[in-house]
């Protein structure tokens, strides 16, 4: 066997054993860690949608909703303002003209487990996260 011949052989082996190993480790991922990980991934995409409404309440109305129950309130604003688990209303604060904070308690940090986070923005440790946001005249 030659040389060329055998390194592709190892590269072979070598990237058989990775992805066996990436799938052993999410086939042998205990039942509790999944749904933390799916409340985190719902608590995620709830802050994407109310930062959506936000910045769509701001389009309408040229300033901030007062509080995240308003937000709920309007016309046309189906939100998920509360945590699917303890149905604890998320935290919401105005910060500025145009600027905002939401914070939510994760039960995992998605960075490290390599959770997708809805998306890279609302990547998040666990425990009590706060993602501080602009409102958006256009989606962006």
């Amino acid at each position: 066997m030659s040389a060329v011949t055998a390194g592709k052989l190892l590269l072979g082996v070598a990237s058989v054993a990775v992805v066996a190993a990436v799938i052993a480790a999410v086939a042998l991922e205990p039942p509790h860690l999944k749904r933390q990980y799916r409340l985190d991934d719902h608590r995620a995409s709830d802050l994407a949608a109310i930062n959506r409404a936000v910045s769509e309440y701001w389009k309408r109305h040229s300033a901030l909703p007062l509080s995240l129950a308003a937000l709920a309130a309007e016309p046309g604003m189906d939100i998920e303002h509360k945590d699917p688990e303890t149905a604890i209303a998320y935290e919401y604060e105005v910060t500025g003209k145009a600027t905002f904070r939401l914070c939510a308690n994760f039960a995992q940090d998605s960075r490290a487990a390599l959770r997708r986070a809805t998306e890279f923005e609302w990547a998040h440790s666990s425990g009590r996260q706060c993602f501080d946001r602009v409102a958006k005249n256009k989606a962006e």
